[in-house]
């Protein structure tokens, strides 16, 4: 995936930690890495060593606020071209993120976001320093053979089951998801909540199941090591559900449309375009919202069906991995073209 008859790809980490992990996909597909070993933000030496292997490659594909500005600030020094990627709604951003992260982005020859939504999320004070800078929108891609080779999990037994996927963090917002549980289990008795994922929320989420008196119809993976075993939990739901308070894109919606399953969530710009038809949308924060799409859900098999189908198509059509392949190649070579 690293290389194809026109782009080689060369991946290079800011920070040299061990939490600084290399990506298994970056692993799988052998992608040439680079740590430049900064032992801070400050670190001058990793900005030395970025400046010099800028020197070897056509393009630079910026990513995250500070080490994407670094990024753009060392490639202004060189011939390099900048591609710049915005990944998140900036309405979630801290202004000190935003104001940290825009005066760089004129260093962009394209700036992309995963979403249209991205994009138009740009802060009054930022748009200014983008104003005639090219955009693009390119999806986030999921791979649909990695998808397709998995079967549901039977470890959850027959119950209905509603399951999210995403870190314990208040971005996610799964609270809201566990106190709809409390209508959804006075219908559907045996309905069970599967959280997956980890993070700092996880203590307060189980305390929160607690004192509404859902604790018994919620579970906690914890963190799932392998993205398999993911897919092959979201496969055993009835009902995929998202409550984030803001998203760029949200990779785990669409491969819960991928998986086949109808997905309930929050009613936000991003969420609209990605998911379109292909689920239903409560409003964001109110608990008694997602429960009423869930129960209809769970209570109605045909509905179920139809939109789980409906969320299949528009993954396969609009979010295979290939195009996003393809769309970013095109764009590499349209800003070599420049």
């Amino acid at each position: 995936m690293h290389t194809t008859s026109d782009v080689e790809t060369h991946v290079a980490s800011f920070y040299d930690s061990p939490s600084e992990e290399v990506d298994p996909d970056v692993a799988e597909f052998d992608v040439p890495t680079t740590r430049l070993g900064g032992g801070s933000r400050f670190d001058l030496g990793a900005y030395r060593r970025l400046r010099a292997l800028l020197d070897e490659f056509d393009i630079v594909h910026t990513h995250h606020n500070f080490v994407g500005s670094v990024g753009r600030l060392v490639a202004a020094t060189t011939e390099t071209k900048v591609v710049n990627t915005e990944h998140n709604d900036h309405n979630g951003f801290t202004h000190l993120q935003n104001i940290v992260n825009v005066p760089t982005l004129p260093l962009s020859d394209c700036i992309v976001g995963n979403s249209q939504a991205t994009l138009d999320s740009f802060q009054w004070y930022e748009r200014p320093f983008v104003h005639g800078v090219e955009t693009r929108v390119i999806y986030n891609g999921v791979d649909l053979d990695r998808i397709d080779a998995q079967e549901s999990t039977e470890r959850f037994g027959d119950r209905p089951l509603v399951v999210t996927v995403g870190s314990l963090i208040e971005q996610k917002d799964q609270a809201v998801l566990v106190r709809a549980m409390e209508p959804v289990v006075r219908d559907c008795p045996e309905a069970t909540l599967v959280i997956v994922g980890s993070g700092p929320l996880r203590n307060q989420l189980e305390r929160t199941a607690q004192k509404v008196g859902v604790e018994a119809n919620v579970i906690f993976t914890g963190y799932v090591p392998t993205r398999e075993e993911v897919y092959r939990i979201v496969k055993s739901a009835d009902v995929f559900a998202m409550s984030s308070d803001y998203e760029g894109f949200c990779v785990a919606a669409v491969e819960g449309m991928a998986c086949g399953k109808p997905v309930v969530a929050s009613d936000i710009d991003v969420f609209r375009e990605v998911i379109n038809e292909g689920g239903a949308f409560a409003e964001r924060g109110n608990p008694n919202s997602f429960a009423s799409h869930i129960i209809e859900l769970l209570t109605d098999a045909g509905r179920r069906s139809k939109l789980g189908a409906r969320a299949r198509q528009r993954a396969e059509t609009e979010f295979p991995l290939e195009r996003a392949v393809e769309r970013h190649q095109e764009l590499y070579l349209d800003v070599m073209d420049e």
